[in-house]
């Protein structure tokens, strides 16, 4: 599928959804993962200057 271990898939999706980047949502034995809907506030954007 990815070319990555499943242990090593669960590991990284863990470690963006601890970072605020991705949410996950279980039904029974599955996990879904999707996008964040807030920003992490790990991540700064810079303001455009007016």
């Amino acid at each position: 599928m990815i070319g990555l271990a499943p242990a090593t898939a669960s590991r990284h999706l863990w470690l963006l959804q601890q970072a605020g980047l991705v949410s996950l949502e279980k039904t029974g034995r599955c996990v879904c993962y999707r996008l964040a809907n807030t920003p992490s506030p790990l991540i700064s954007v810079p303001q455009q200057k007016r």
